[in-house]
């Protein structure tokens, strides 16, 4: 009986069988081998002294190579004590990740000083994401898998800062979500706002 307990091979296990079983599970390792990759535009219009609304359309890349184990159920077997055992076959599939994702947002920014060559505010952008993956698995070699789905999707930055001239500055944001946890980028102000202090 023990040695029936224990009894494995290299790609033949053996288990309890579970109710809600549905014969196959994957399990998945990722490493990442090209870093995130994120290009967002943004628009804003002034409203008041404090307050800017607009949008933002933006696209994320990274690529990661994927290790995948599959097993799978291939029957049961009966022990002579009259207990019932599931065998799983397993196998393994090793391939690259590419994942591509375009995000569009509504933003709303909140000043807390805004001056002619410098201003820190705190933003807040809610929208919807394609998420697209391609698959391409190398050993064994099959054709790439390509699925889509939208999702919701959200940005919160608690602190930015931006400084340089009247009108072309540089700007920083610390955050969380669709644009990451750390942005640099350059913002240029088509016209002069009125709420500017001197």
């Amino acid at each position: 009986y023990l040695k029936e307990r224990t009894l494995e091979s290299e790609n033949l296990r053996y288990s309890y069988p579970d109710p809600n079983d549905t014969g196959i599970f994957e399990y998945t390792d990722e490493d990442l081998v090209f870093s995130p990759f994120n290009l967002s535009f943004h628009y804003g219009r002034t409203i008041s002294e404090h307050w800017d609304v607009g949008g933002c359309f933006g696209y994320h890349y990274l690529r990661m190579k994927q290790e995948t184990e599959i097993i799978t159920s291939i029957g049961e077997q009966t022990s002579p004590h009259g207990n019932t055992y599931t065998l799983w076959e397993s196998s393994h599939k090793s391939g690259m990740l590419n994942r591509h994702i375009l995000y569009i947002m509504p933003e709303a920014t909140l000043y807390w000083f805004r001056e002619r060559r410098a201003a820190m505010y705190s933003k807040l952008g809610l929208g919807v994401e394609l998420v697209v993956e391609k698959r391409v698995f190398t050993n064994p070699k099959s054709l790439a898998l390509v699925s889509g789905e939208p999702h919701f999707c959200f940005q919160i930055s608690p602190v930015g800062v931006e400084a340089g001239g009247e009108y072309l500055r540089v700007f920083v944001e610390l955050g969380y979500g669709a644009q990451g946890t750390f942005q640099v980028g350059i913002r240029y102000i088509l016209r002069e706002p009125e709420n500017f202090k001197e």
